[in-house]
């Protein structure tokens, strides 16, 4: 599990041009897509987890980004 509120302010994620306003729907678009197992929030604490080990989801993200 990892806890989004972290995600959020990572300064990795902000290199991604990812804003803390759209963090939350992209997690939901990724578990859409299968890549999140679960989102939760247990005291106030949002937390995902991830289907699979963190290569195998750059990899898979990686495998669809290719043009067909």
């Amino acid at each position: 599990m990892y806890e989004v509120s972290k995600a959020e302010s990572n300064r990795h994620f902000a290199s991604l041009l990812w804003t803390p306003d759209k963090i939350l729907a992209a997690l939901y678009e990724l578990r859409n897509l299968g890549v999140i197992s679960k989102i939760s929030e247990i005291d106030s604490f949002r937390q995902f987890t991830t289907k699979f080990e963190l290569s195998e989801v750059v990899r898979r993200l990686a495998h669809d980004a290719k043009p067909s």
